[in-house]
């Protein structure tokens, strides 16, 4: 499921750091570190992952705002949906560090619900040399 990309030490670093959501942010809007594909895939993946969680918990503070006040039920629903939104942050929380640990490995980390997601994004992101030379050299590594 990993795969192993040899970096020197301070990027793998910078790669575990960008599961901080500033740090992530930083990496993609600085163009020596946006060459880096390391670097580039956990920012990206970081972010993807940081929306999706917080998606998640947006809709179920919704849910629970909608139909907590429901004579009866409101009280399950919302002990339910703060059981849900504290095991969507645990999770997210819980794969982030997953992905942190794996990327200051060296590895690319791929999350499954996120992966087709992340690599397109990562791959319009990439700088027009390295698109050129993957081109040229007919890497496997491509989209479906």
């Amino acid at each position: 499921m990993e795969r192993r990309v040899p970096q020197a030490a301070p990027y793998r670093a910078l790669a575990s750091l960008c599961y901080l959501f500033p740090v992530a942010v930083a990496m993609l809007l600085l163009p020596q570190y946006r060459a880096v594909r390391l670097l580039r895939y956990h920012a990206v993946q970081s972010i993807a992952l940081t929306a999706l969680s917080t998606t998640f918990t947006l809709a179920l503070s919704l849910v629970g705002t909608l139909l907590g006040p429901l004579p009866g039920v409101g009280i399950t629903i919302l002990l339910g949906t703060g059981l849900g939104m504290s095991g969507v942050i645990v999770v997210g929380l819980g794969l982030a560090t997953y992905a942190a640990v794996l990327a200051y490995d060296g590895r690319l980390t791929r999350i499954p619900l996120l992966d087709r997601w992340v690599r397109r994004w990562e791959r319009t992101l990439e700088p027009p040399e390295e698109k050129a030379r993957r081109k040229r050299q007919g890497s496997t590594d491509r989209l479906p």
